[in-house]
């Protein structure tokens, strides 16, 4: 069985090579180093080797330096806190900012606990363990670890008081009513690591408890060792007693998988993947590994480009060895790697999108996706390129409605790409012009770049790189418009499909130009005290990320100042100005919005006016639609963004309670895109005909709550949806 080691300690003197060694030998394939400082060893071990991780620890100290020094640690690649060993009360004030910074980073934390201040290490609980349950309750979205004798001793109702007998294993049968399983009933947000003498004699000094422990709280545990040494003749021997136990038939498959690997993939974003469920694919730049599944291939984080900060990127064209493509890489940084939306004032888009995924976050953020029909068609497939929203601040291309798209059934690849966001993607500055003449849109260049590497690679995924559709949502949406009237990005697609995000009126029509922003970049570098790009590349991500929202509010231009911007080189005019000179690409559309899209109807009425120039400028192949459908589950309608679901017929991530016609509605949306993808006209077999806006200028196909037909644009915003 697979196993994750969610907690082996750093060994400096060992290094990366003999920790792997020692973890293979024990069967063991994924390991998460734990330290108990800030920065150490642990994260010099792991660096470069894709199969191990580290956990940061917090020294004691001034409570308002914690989340600054927890930011630095997650910016230098930690994944969670621990081993959190500090020895104080667990509600001193140091331990509180501890867990409400590690809540906001949604980093877990592994504690060690012991009886009292003074005796020993770790932090501090009374009998029963109150203090545990009142962080539980104030952090709801933090993930506690639990872990040393004084937790364990608290799996039986006959738990001791006193100080010595609480940092003993205890032995002998288990007393029902202990407060471990009480609390785990309680709160989903605790877990439970197995490891070391704690652990391990904890579910065996009495085996029917035990195993019974097993299976009803197979969720919430987490598999370990606590190696403090590699050499050590002893550990506890968890992995055998679990193996055996398994092998006899007392522990189900579904519980082993959990515990050994499940569980921590799920906490900490980490993905272990068995050899013959994985593909190699040769390519330009080197082999590639991906996942095989039986209907759907899949690539995953693959680095199309790499850029230093503040610098535009080079495509990739080699990478050494084999490319490990089995998991998501990290997206660009964003102000939800360090203030989790799930205790924002609403978290709709969170509970909506991205609930339970651990994200990555990181500068070398230019990675893709591609999905792949399983079966190989002996002919080159279209392409369809998307381009996540998030208003140009925020999102990944792996979020809950995207992954893995159904367009894969039709026989056609998908691709999603991740590109810089926020002052690392948009930043204009004076000290940022050098030798290129200009600055900022380096996330639209981003785009470019990935759009070029699909053009040199996809064959070899078998993708027509002469067939790419160019797809975006909201601020995607922005940027594919971009694309489709610059000149550097000619010839990299065959047809665009523009949702929410499109349209003639002064919030889409792109013309910002790049001087307008500099004064904003200049007055963000001073704040940080940086006098050169180069000082600029030196600040961290939270310290940058913090002055740009501060100098964004007083800026009081909204998307402006982050939004692609006319460099005269990438971007050379407005949409406006595109449409009426010719510029805007002679490709087929798709442009759409929902019923209660963001500045709607004002969103709708743009999209007819772009049609109409459109038209006037020789694009004769335009569809538009409106998806009107009131998702079931809430009040919220046809939000913005709701139509996602639909394109990607991705229903079955959704939590919402989905009727048929949802899922018809879903079909019936990916195979119009799927069929635009092939021919650059949305209609087949058994779909309504949708006509271009040239046939039809006075109408729209809506897709409502009941139907799915062509109304006038007059009718087709209901009166509800225009307020």
């Amino acid at each position: 069985m697979k196993k994750i080691d969610i907690h082996i300690h750093a060994d400096s003197a060992a290094g990366a090579a003999e920790t792997l060694a020692f973890l293979q030998n024990k069967g063991i394939d994924h390991g998460i180093l734990m330290t108990m400082d800030h920065l150490s060893a642990a994260r010099d071990i792991c660096q470069s080797e894709k199969r191990l991780d580290w956990m940061c620890g917090i020294k004691p100290g001034n409570p308002d330096s914690v989340f600054d020094a927890m930011a630095e640690a997650k910016e230098a690649g930690a994944i969670g806190v621990g081993e959190l060993c500090v020895n104080e009360s667990m509600d001193s004030p140091f331990l509180k900012a501890v867990f409400s910074a590690a809540e906001c980073m949604e980093l877990p934390v592994l504690f060690h606990m012991s009886p009292e201040e003074g005796f020993g290490y770790g932090i501090v609980d009374q009998p029963g363990l109150p203090l545990l349950e009142e962080t539980l309750k104030a952090h709801p979205y933090l993930h506690l670890i639990g872990h040393s004798q004084p937790f364990w001793i608290e799996i039986s109702g006959d738990a001791p008081a006193d100080r010595d007998s609480r940092n003993t294993r205890g032995e002998g049968p288990v007393t029902p009513g202990g407060r471990i399983p009480e609390l785990l009933r309680k709160y989903p947000n605790l877990h439970a690591d197995l490891s070391a003498g704690s652990g391990y004699f904890a579910i065996t000094r009495d085996e029917a408890f035990g195993l019974a422990f097993l299976e009803e709280f197979q969720d919430q545990l987490l598999f370990g060792t606590d190696t403090m040494d590699i050499h050590s003749p002893w550990q506890a021997p968890l992995s055998e007693w679990l193996e055996e136990k398994y092998a006899a038939g007392l522990i189900s498959k579904q519980v082993m998988r959990k515990i050994c690997f499940e569980n921590a993939e799920k906490l900490f974003g980490k993905m272990l993947h068995d050899d013959e469920n994985t593909i190699i694919t040769e390519t330009p730049c080197g082999p590639v590994k991906g996942l095989r599944e039986a209907a759907q291939n899949a690539y995953l984080g693959i680095p199309y480009a790499h850029a230093e900060r503040f610098s535009y990127p080079s495509v990739t064209t080699h990478w050494d060895g084999t490319l490990d493509a089995t998991d998501f890489g990290p997206c660009s940084w964003q102000f939800r790697a360090f203030r989790s939306e799930a205790l924002g004032q609403d978290p709709f888009y969170y509970h909506e999108f991205r609930q339970d995924i651990r994200f990555r976050y990181g500068d070398d953020c230019q990675r893709l996706n591609i999905w792949t029909p399983a079966e190989n068609s002996h002919k080159l497939l279209p392409v369809i390129v998307y381009i996540h929203g998030g208003a140009f601040i925020g999102g990944s291309s792996g979020e809950k409605h995207l992954a893995p798209p159904a367009w894969t059934n039709d026989g056609v690849i998908a691709v999603s790409v991740n590109y810089r966001l926020g002052p690392f993607g948009f930043l204009c500055t004076t000290a940022g012009l050098g030798k290129d003449g200009h600055t900022g849109n380096y996330g639209i260049y981003d785009q470019l770049a990935a759009l070029q590497w699909i053009r040199a690679n996809i064959a070899s995924f078998g993708g027509d790189p002469d067939n790419v559709t160019l797809m975006g949502q909201s601020a995607g949406c922005m940027s594919a418009q971009e694309l489709c009237l610059s000149p550097m990005a000619k010839g990299l697609f065959r047809q665009a499909v523009l949702c929410s995000g499109a349209g003639l009126d002064d919030t889409f029509d792109g013309n910002i130009r790049m001087e307008d922003n500099l004064s904003f970049g200049d007055a963000v570098m001073e704040a940080l005290g940086c006098k050169t790009i180069d000082d600029l590349r030196q600040v961290s991500a939270w310290k940058l990320l913090t002055a740009f929202g501060t100098q964004l509010g007083r800026a009081g231009r909204g998307l402006a100042v982050t939004s692609p911007v006319i460099d005269g080189a990438l971007i050379p005019c407005s949409v406006h100005e595109a449409l009426q000179n010719g510029q805007m690409h002679q490709i087929p559309y798709i442009i759409t919005s929902t019923g209660q899209d963001l500045w709607q109807p004002t969103l709708f009425h743009a999209i007819l006016k772009w049609q109409d120039a459109a038209a006037q400028a020789g694009i004769t192949a335009c569809y538009a639609g409106h998806i009107s459908r009131h998702l079931p589950g809430d009040d919220r309608g046809a939000f913005h963004s709701a139509d996602l679901w639909y394109w990607f017929d991705t229903l079955r991530n959704s939590w919402r309670p989905n009727t048929d016609w949802d899922r018809t509605l879903a079909r019936t949306l990916s195979r119009y895109l799927t069929n635009f993808a092939k021919t650059g006209n949305p209609n087949g077999p058994d779909l309504p005909l949708w006509h271009r806006h040239v046939d039809t200028p006075d109408h729209v196909m809506v897709f409502g709550d009941d139907a799915i037909a062509e109304q006038s644009a007059e009718n087709a915003i209901p009166q509800e949806e225009k307020k």
